[in-house]
């Protein structure tokens, strides 16, 4: 495996930036490179080069902590702000804020082996990367009276215009969530995006917007934050992001302005002003000052502005259009019904967070006979394939979240310990209560949450060498944090 260099550290900052400190940082992240080559982690990555960049990120973390940039700070005070400790899964009752401490290494190389790993759960414990991570811990703790500040990444995040200026604020976005340490999830996740577009028409423009639309929305990190949360928190200067029409949607030139453009929603009839700086220079000059051609594109609002994001086509065929009017209208009646739904629910249940049935009649009963919806054949034809191919024995479980109005749970329902719930089980549940927590994909974010804020998952525990009460202790006291984590894209 070769060894670290330079360039290799640079990719870490800001536009690959060179600094006054690359060399000593670079002999470090060789040090810890040493240290992870002869671990016994080493098989939780995928390939040599992970292992290498696992090096990098660690020395970054280092990096952070000695030059006092504020990521890991960030870490600390949102924890304590969330979770009522700097840290989660760790002892800190010897901790030391804005020093190296061995829980932080332990914390940051367990985020790295989940992210190569997310089709599992690593156990923070786990006795290997304990040991890997102390002695990554030792070498910062030798060369922390020593270590220098990187003054040129200091004074990057200094910089007055982040915040306020969007260009500014963009760039170290996107640093943070291409390059930063604590991105790794997130870059994975691009990664595969990108992939799976690879082959498409139009690549280029498709891989130019996956990317910005992942700067922008994507939470799979340490504290499951946007990039501009993260830079919000770091620079200690509040400004805001709505990316909530990010997508596409059509609209019609109304007039060019001195610095904006003018659109019109052709659904809402809502007026938009686009800074003129952020939409393509060809496209100004054919098109920005003709009054009524249809545009789409998605935009942000950056603090008071709005600004243009990924591709934009102009002047779509008639059926085109006509699709779009009707795919919108359906998407805006879905919305509406998941809203009328949630508030249902909780009406024909009698208050109830979770109701327990068996088997596709009683389920089809609730819908009609208690809430009054109509279930078409198709849909019933759905339930069936659900219940044959998932829920065991026909269980089920029916609750209502705000994003998805009914929510049916065919999984781990006797690991539930609702007061009504008839196939609860005690010994299924130890095994089996965890799922819920761990598998993003069994249940929503808010009702897993509803499930732990009225301890309906009491059994549910980490597998632990030290036995069921230390591992069911383990995941009770860090439940939110895990579920936060495991949750990311859907929180």
């Amino acid at each position: 495996m070769k060894k670290i260099y330079p360039i290799d550290w640079k990719a870490m900052h800001p536009d690959g930036m060179p600094t006054a400190t690359d060399q000593y940082y670079v002999g470090v992240a060789n040090k810890v490179l040493n240290i992870l080559k002869k671990s016994d982690i080493d098989d939780v990555f995928p390939y040599d080069e992970a292992i290498r960049d696992a090096a990098l990120r660690l020395t970054a973390w280092f990096e952070d902590i000695c030059t006092g940039t504020g990521f890991w700070r960030t870490v600390n005070e949102t924890c304590q702000k969330r979770y009522g400790k700097p840290l989660p899964f760790y002892d800190t009752s010897e901790y030391y804020p804005g020093e190296p401490n061995p829980q932080d290494v332990a914390l940051l190389l367990w985020d790295i082996t989940e992210s190569w790993n997310d089709d599992r759960f690593i156990n923070p414990e786990n006795p290997s990367l304990l040991m890997t991570a102390t002695k990554i811990f030792d070498i910062f703790d030798n060369e922390f009276e020593y270590a220098p500040d990187t003054d040129e990444l200091r004074d990057y995040l200094a910089n007055p215009s982040l915040g306020i200026d969007y260009w500014a604020t963009r760039r170290a976005m996107e640093w943070f969530s291409l390059s930063g340490y604590l991105s790794l999830h997130s870059r994975i996740k691009l990664e595969d995006a990108l992939y799976s577009i690879r082959n498409e028409r139009e690549h280029d423009i498709l891989f130019y917007a996956t990317t910005l639309i992942n700067v922008i929305t994507n939470k799979h990190n340490i504290l499951s934050l946007t990039a501009a949360e993260w830079l919000s928190a770091v620079i200690n200067k509040p400004f805001t992001i709505d990316h909530s029409r990010l997508l596409n949607r059509l609209y019609t030139v109304v007039n060019r302005y001195a610095t904006t453009v003018q659109f019109r929603d052709i659904l809402t009839g809502d007026n938009v002003i686009i800074e003129e700086d952020s939409l393509d220079e060809d496209w100004l000059e054919r098109f920005s000052n003709k009054p009524g051609t249809t545009v789409g594109f998605g935009f942000i609002q950056f603090n008071d502005k709005c600004y243009q994001c990924g591709s934009i086509f102009t002047e779509p065929a008639s059926d085109y259009i006509e699709e779009y009017k009707e795919e919108q209208r359906k998407e805006d009646y879905a919305k509406s019904l998941v809203k009328q739904n949630h508030d249902l629910f909780y009406e024909v249940s009698g208050g109830k967070h979770i109701v327990f049935l068996k088997g596709v009649k009683e389920l089809t009963d609730f819908y009609t006979k208690k809430a009054g919806i109509t279930v078409t054949p198709d849909f019933e034809r759905q339930l069936k394939n659900m219940v044959a191919e998932q829920a065991e024995d026909g269980m089920l479980a029916l609750m209502a979240t705000p994003d998805q109005g009914f929510l049916i749970i065919s999984l781990s329902i006797p690991a539930i310990k609702a007061p009504d719930n008839p196939f609860y089980n005690e010994d299924y549940a130890k095994k089996h209560a965890s799922d819920l927590i761990l598998c993003s994909d069994a249940i929503d974010y808010s009702a897993v949450c509803t499930l732990l804020e009225n301890n309906y998952l009491p059994d549910a525990a980490l597998n632990s060498l030290k036995g069921y009460d230390y591992g069911r202790k383990m995941l009770q006291d860090n439940a939110q944090f895990i579920v936060d984590y495991m949750f990311a894209e859907h929180k």
